[in-house]
């Protein structure tokens, strides 16, 4: 049976969505994800860009990588990722999910004596508890943990780990949205107010249009809800959750340490 504890689970999901943690964010993610589950042994995760390709999944390149304890050997999982066949591993990567090695492999007891298993994870650990989080771009992580005990997990430890999953993969990509460069190929730039900013040769023709808009704007400044307003109420708000329309934001996440 796995340990699940319910706090560090709550402070997990936080930490998903922390994108102000920045290169900090894998290594922070490793150290809840081994609290919210106390019997796990040594941890790693890694990022990864795939694209489906005839008959399954390639990686493009895996990065990113961070390990906690000295029971996994990241860089022969790399390697063995890399070199697996396509169909492998489209049934293992090509969308999000969670469980353990021994039941998503079928290999049960066996997994602990197979040779590949061994080339990855050290002695005492004979499974591991992991998830997989794509989107439909192709990026995505892999986390896994060292478990020393063949497990097979109950449905509320099932619910519990793939709602971490899922909290997991929409953290990641918010951290990636972020981190972009949204302006790069913008025709036009406007301020929060309104005022054109910056224009490409085809969008400065637009610019009458826009200085006539402001004025009217300026105009109608009376009113309670002005378009700064709107637009910081919508970046800010509408997240992959929308947590800041909540009082207590995360009083929500209860359940999934239920």
């Amino acid at each position: 049976m796995l340990e699940v504890d319910s706090a560090q689970v709550l402070e997990l999901v936080a930490t998903s969505y922390d994108a102000s943690l920045s290169d900090s964010w894998q290594a922070r993610i490793l150290r809840t994800w081994h609290g919210a589950f106390p019997t796990t042994h040594s941890c790693g995760v890694f990022e990864f860009e795939s694209s489906d390709v005839e008959g399954g999944t390639r990686f493009e390149r895996i990065f990113g990588w961070k390990t906690i304890g000295d029971g996994f050997y990241m860089e022969e999982a790399i390697r063995q990722q890399l070199a697996a066949p396509v169909e492998v591993i489209g049934s293992l990567f090509r969308k999000t999910a969670s469980g353990t090695t021994s039941v998503q492999t079928g290999l049960g007891e066996a997994l602990a004596e197979a040779l590949h298993w061994r080339a990855m994870w050290k002695s005492p650990v004979v499974d591991s508890l992991g998830l997989i989080v794509r989107d439909p771009s192709g990026m995505g992580l892999c986390l896994g943990a060292g478990l020393e005990k063949i497990t097979t997990l109950t449905p509320r430890e099932s619910a519990v780990v793939a709602k971490v999953a899922v909290h997991i993969g929409a953290g990641h990509r918010l951290r990636r949205t972020q981190h972009a460069q949204p302006t790069e190929h913008a025709d036009a730039i406007l301020s929060p107010r309104g005022k054109l900013l910056h224009a490409r040769n085809e969008a400065q023709a637009q610019s009458a249009s826009l200085d006539d808009g402001l004025r009217r704007r300026e105009a109608a400044k009376k009113t309670r809800h002005d378009a700064a307003t709107l637009v910081s109420n919508f970046v800010f708000m509408a997240g992959p959750l929308s947590l800041r329309r909540a009082k207590h934001p995360w009083s929500f996440l209860s359940a999934i340490a239920g």
